[in-house]
């Protein structure tokens, strides 16, 4: 200290200088970043796609408690179509889903297009959707119709005029299973349509070659699809309170995630193929009569899909077969 005035010495510390990424390992590090990034993208959309899977398997079992809550009260399942105003099994179920003021606000002595039931016909009900499928949407009002992902099954079309699926036209007692309610859907999901669209799934087609002989020959036809055109107005899901084939309707003519076939343009015709289709991979989720929801593999032998789909065919069919 000199002075009275205190002096500090400062000493200086040197710090290593760092060296800087070369190209190579900037490009290393990229590489190793973008492998994983590739390896994890699927991971996460098979995760979530088996999230949706479950939610689309959980609605149907809300329909498979509220078709036995039916059941329950009417001592038969719902008809396919009910009266002349045809309104789908889905509308009746609707009080048995939580939906009681929905169903309450609709007029069913009305014809379902009528104004007086637009509010109704136009609903967006999340549980008639299956969340895979991008194009199920809420309804438009006043210019689209709520959609649904489920159709009830109408059996293997081979009667008509008379279906031989788990639901009758009209009002049929549970008892009238003689296959087994286990052993026999009730309900599958299906693709909805798209207007002016020919996807191969979501379309319903008209195969060349003239009416098929046979179930088996119009499911040949409809599988080796070519260059057909789409009969696009005709569109699958669209209108979901009506029960008629393809609006919430489906056969077991052809085994799933096939297209669909009429051997006419229309689909009222006699032997015609509305499909179970899905996105899910391998795959259709089903509803059985009894109300368990089991996966059908896109596999399965025509002749099992169709005996799964009769009520009094009284075949013999084991689970795993599906």
């Amino acid at each position: 200290m000199t002075g009275g005035t205190p002096r500090f010495v400062f000493q200086h510390i040197r710090i290593g200088s760092r060296r800087a990424f070369t190209l190579i390992e900037v490009l290393v590090v990229i590489s190793i970043i973008g492998l994983l990034t590739a390896l994890l993208i699927p991971a996460v959309q098979a995760a979530r796609e088996a999230a949706r899977r479950t939610q689309c398997a959980n609605n149907l079992r809300q329909y498979g408690v509220a078709m036995h809550s039916y059941v329950a009260d009417y001592e038969s399942f719902p008809p396919l179509s009910s009266g002349y105003t045809a309104y789908s099994p889905h509308v009746l179920l609707l009080s048995y889903m939580e939906q009681a003021s929905l169903y309450n606000n609709a007029n069913l002595n009305l014809l379902a297009n009528s104004i007086p039931n637009s509010t109704f016909v136009y609903a967006g009900i999340r549980t008639l959707w299956c969340p895979s499928d991008p194009y199920v949407m809420p309804g438009q009002p006043g210019a689209m119709p709520g959609k649904t992902s489920y159709a009830a099954n109408m059996g293997d079309d081979s009667e008509p005029m008379r279906t031989n699926g788990a639901f009758y036209f009209r009002a049929g007692r549970t008892l009238l299973i003689p296959d087994g309610l286990s052993s026999t859907v009730a309900m599958s999901e299906f693709l909805v349509g798209r207007s002016g669209n020919s996807d191969r799934l979501r379309a319903l087609f008209t195969p060349t070659g003239g009416p098929p002989a046979n179930a088996d020959q119009l499911s040949e036809r409809c599988k080796s699809l070519r260059n057909e055109a789409a009969i696009v107005n005709t569109l699958k899901g669209q209108v979901w309170v009506i029960g008629q084939r393809d609006y919430s309707l489906y056969t077991h003519v052809i085994t799933p995630n096939q297209p669909s076939c009429s051997n006419t343009p229309g689909s009222s015709a006699p032997l015609s193929a509305i499909t179970a289709t899905s996105l899910h991979p391998g795959g259709v989720n089903c509803l059985f009569a009894d109300g368990h929801v089991q996966v059908v593999r896109d596999g399965i032998n025509a002749v099992v899909w169709r005996a799964v789909g009769t009520r009094d065919g009284s075949e013999v069919v084991s689970s795993d077969a599906f």
